[in-house]
């Protein structure tokens, strides 16, 4: 008496869909898109080659910044050297920028700012150094970069001590 193929057929059938279903239950799902917490305002800053860098300028390509002074003992150089150490674990990938944004603009000249970044043997396509006016930079911390800043702030050092205590608050998060 021939046998029947029917069982086989929907044993082959109910494999396949439980091969299915548990290929779609563990397939990566692309992560989703990650919140928009704050966006960088316009702002014309001066490179420290003395060209102008406005926000346009950097549209298309991650960067990562910073703000520092040049004479700053605080918290700045620790911040700069992590920078430099990013900048340089990231050189095979040449859209990565990297912006430091002097808050003293007064000592900070596009020279000096020559000069740091060279003393930092800084990538100098990939890193910019900027100076500019007071209430740009502060504008670009506070709307920015959501830091706790006023452009009234008194002297750099008082800003630097703000800046550190932020940062050691918010190291955790």
């Amino acid at each position: 008496r021939p046998r029947s193929l029917t069982p086989l057929i929907i044993a082959v059938a109910v494999s396949g869909i439980l091969l299915l279903a548990v290929g779609l239950m563990t397939a990566r799902r692309p992560d989703p898109p990650l919140p928009v917490l704050a966006s960088v305002p316009e702002f014309s800053l001066i490179a420290s080659d003395g060209k102008p860098v406005e926000r346009a300028d950097l549209l298309g390509a991650p960067w990562v910044a910073d703000l520092m002074f040049t004479s700053c003992a605080g918290v700045c150089p620790r911040m700069t050297t992590e920078m430099g150490r990013l900048e340089k674990s990231t050189r095979d990938q040449p859209n990565l920028r990297f912006i430091s944004v002097s808050v003293d603009p007064e000592r900070d000249t596009p020279e000096v700012l020559t000069a740091y970044a060279q003393k930092l043997d800084a990538q100098r396509d990939r890193w910019l150094f900027l100076t500019g006016e007071n209430s740009t930079i502060f504008e670009l911390a506070r709307r920015g970069f959501l830091l706790p800043v006023e452009e009234g702030d008194p002297d750099r050092k008082e800003f630097a001590d703000k800046l550190d205590r932020w940062l050691q608050q918010n190291a955790s998060r």
